[in-house]
């Protein structure tokens, strides 16, 4: 099987480029780049040097975008280099005259010429007989890699006290049980001090409704917590047993109830719409000083979709929002779609606080899940991996 070398004609976006190569996979890479844009080269090279089995040309050829004699003869010269290899033409960044160029020695050399399709999460090839679309399937470890990163789990099912089946349930009841568990949650929350296993006194407590103190009885029955006592005037008494169990009361349990979602969406032939490569529980990703926390990430055809997951008796802050941007824009900034999730319910639609977050997400091109949607939010997961709000560009 004769090798392939990947022709990148530089001009505009780098993630369709880089998820290009992952999706073509091929030996080596050469570059033809727009004058107007240099820097793309650098910057795709910092990339490319974490790829350790692929070659790439230290020269890059720098041309003006609207020659079209010298990106055609730049083209041939990449090809007769690479006498006996399939030679893919990348024109998915190219300026106009330049990716024309390219297609016509593609199609004069019988070679393939392609474009990312972003939108649609397939790989066009655009010469006969290759004129085809074929989905590019890429596991969310290899997208990372295309920014550098690598995910470093901080969560495992395992330190619970609880079995993986039981935390994902009690997640599942802290969403259908609506208002009540909200607002029994952020007291949870308030209540906490001390590490290891620790009881939670009357004293520390606040008097709870019947429908909050039934939210606990359910907590105490999937294993979270032990021990629970009441009082007459709706105080109560628990034990945590570890840290872990902890993080998970405190808001883990709402990453978990988004990526179970995300694992039963399905596709028009009802098979799961991700796989198991596609999808990651908590994780963080290093970057310059301290790493950052992705809650659920998954990607659809080689798209990153990106989950902030938030509880809380206030999560409608614009510092939420800014951080789920910064967050994002290491691993592709508006080429991601971003979801700010909580388990609280709006206020009301008249409140000016309220109207101004959203609008600030608007903004920043977030999609805001809230308690009201949350039990749908599989729905809302699979729609912004098919059909995003914000166009990822």
């Amino acid at each position: 099987m004769s090798q392939q070398v990947t022709v990148l004609i530089l001009g505009g976006r780098l993630t369709p480029n880089l998820v290009g190569i992952l999706a073509l996979q091929p030996h080596a890479v050469e570059f033809i780049v727009s004058e107007d844009t240099r820097a793309r080269y650098d910057e795709i090279l910092a990339v490319l040097e974490q790829f350790a089995d692929l070659d790439y040309s230290p020269k890059p050829h720098y041309l003006s975008a609207y020659d079209f004699v010298a990106t055609r003869d730049a083209c041939l010269a990449v090809a007769q280099a690479h006498a006996g290899a399939e030679v893919v033409f990348d024109i998915t960044s190219a300026p106009k005259t330049m990716g024309f160029a390219a297609y016509e020695v593609a199609r004069f050399l019988q070679q393939r010429a392609v474009i990312v399709d972003t939108a649609n999460g397939r790989l066009l090839d655009l010469v006969p007989p290759n004129a085809a679309a074929m989905p590019i399937e890429i596991s969310l470890e290899q997208y990372l890699a295309c920014y550098g990163r690598r995910p470093v789990p901080t969560f495992a099912f395992v330190k619970l006290s609880v079995s993986r089946k039981q935390a994902i349930e009690a997640a599942r009841y802290l969403v259908t049980a609506g208002m009540a568990a909200t607002e029994a949650m952020d007291k949870v929350r308030s209540w906490n001090q001390g590490k290891g296993k620790r009881t939670i006194p009357f004293q520390r407590t606040q008097p709870l409704s019947t429908e909050m103190r039934d939210v606990l009885h359910n907590l105490q029955a999937f294993g979270l917590i032990t021990n629970l006592q009441k009082q007459a005037d709706g105080r109560v008494q628990y034990t945590i047993l570890n840290d872990m169990d902890w993080e998970y009361l405190k808001g883990t349990w709402l990453e978990v109830f988004v990526w179970d979602q995300a694992q039963h969406c399905l596709d028009d032939n009802q098979r799961p719409l991700f796989g198991e490569s596609d999808l990651a529980l908590s994780f963080a990703i290093p970057s310059d000083g301290a790493r950052k926390q992705i809650d659920v990430g998954y990607v659809y055809h080689g798209q990153f979709i990106h989950a902030s997951c938030k509880t809380g008796a206030r999560p409608f802050k614009t510092e939420f929002l800014d951080e789920l941007r910064a967050v994002s824009s290491l691993v592709g900034d508006r080429f991601t779609s971003r979801l700010f999730i909580t388990n609280a319910f709006p206020p009301s639609e008249t409140d000016p606080d309220y109207a101004r977050f959203l609008a600030q997400a608007k903004d920043r091109a977030i999609v805001v899940v809230t308690g009201k949607e949350l039990p749908d939010v599989g729905g809302i997961l699979k729609q912004q991996a098919l059909r995003p709000s914000y166009s990822r560009i």
